[in-house]
């Protein structure tokens, strides 16, 4: 970012400083958020507006849909899916970047980001109506 985008020290603090505080923003809002919209669809926006709202909701639909003595193999599991796939994607991020430039490659990383949403959004019709967690 420094060297790339031209940013100063500064800027990149402000940056950082600004995301750590919309996590903790979105932590304090998202029981408010839950008691409001629908689980399923406040997956669904919570993946599209902030990671830190999906990851509340989706943790709690699975603590309510498991059974206690499989919520830790059911955690393991999610968490082989999602942190496995980190270094393919560093990976593809990398060549990425050599091959397109690292604009271009953050660019398409926020799009394929984006696009994370569509297979969310169409499991969101499997969890049962009225459902509260």
């Amino acid at each position: 970012m420094l060297r790339n985008l031209g940013m100063d020290a500064f800027v990149l603090g402000i940056v950082m400083t600004a995301g750590s505080v919309g996590g903790v923003a979105g932590a304090a809002v998202t029981p408010l958020l839950r008691r409001r919209v629908d689980g399923g669809r406040l997956i669904v926006a919570g993946l599209m507006a902030s990671a830190l709202v999906f990851t509340i909701t989706q943790v709690s639909l699975r603590q309510v849909l498991s059974p206690r003595h499989l919520l830790g193999r059911m955690t393991a599991t999610v968490r082989f899916f999602v942190w496995g796939t980190l270094p393919i994607g560093g990976l593809l991020a990398g060549w990425l970047g050599a091959r397109f430039g690292i604009a271009a490659a953050m660019w398409i990383g926020a799009v394929a980001s984006f696009l994370t949403v569509l297979p969310v959004a169409g499991i969101r019709k499997l969890i049962p109506a009225g459902l509260t967690w």
